[in-house]
């Protein structure tokens, strides 16, 4: 495996992929889980079960300021998706539309709803973080925070 191979491996566990099949590590393929993985009893909100048909498509970019997280959510207005940050992980839901009235013969993109969840790398600035959705796309910025610069303390007498 090369350097860059394995730098690529590297970053898709960091954010929870396997890079084989790039699936979640913290999947619920049949439902919204009623706490986030490693959370303390009682520390999050409470979720009503509900069944999952698909998981949309992402790309995660990064710079050395922000996390960019596009979300593939075709036919969902801004008020129809949900997003959610707690415990470093990212959580991205909602429900797509079925289309039409009429009896489906052939179908490739899956309607009903749909979750995802992302783990996230720590020291993010979550108070700065910005959705907007627009065109199919989900777009979520997540700033880092900034490293703190040595200071220069006086020694008093």
């Amino acid at each position: 495996m090369s350097h860059e191979e394995a730098s690529q491996t590297d970053n898709y566990r960091e954010y929870g992929m396997d890079r084989g099949n790039q699936q979640e590590r913290y999947q619920t393929p049949v439902g919204v889980p009623y706490t986030y993985p490693g959370a303390a009893p009682g520390s999050l909100p409470y979720y009503q079960p509900l069944t999952v048909t698909w998981q949309p498509r992402i790309d995660i970019f990064e710079d050395h300021d922000n996390i960019l997280i596009v979300v593939e959510v075709p036919g969902i207005k801004p008020e129809q998706v949900n997003v959610e940050i707690g415990n470093n992980i990212l959580i991205v839901r909602g429900e797509t539309p079925t289309g039409s009235k009429m009896t489906p013969r052939y179908r490739e993109r899956t309607p009903g709803a749909f979750f995802r969840q992302i783990l996230l790398p720590p020291k993010l600035d979550l108070d700065r973080t910005e959705a907007s959705c627009r065109d199919g796309l989900l777009k979520i910025m997540i700033p880092k925070e900034q490293a703190q610069h040595g200071k220069n303390i006086p020694v008093k007498h």
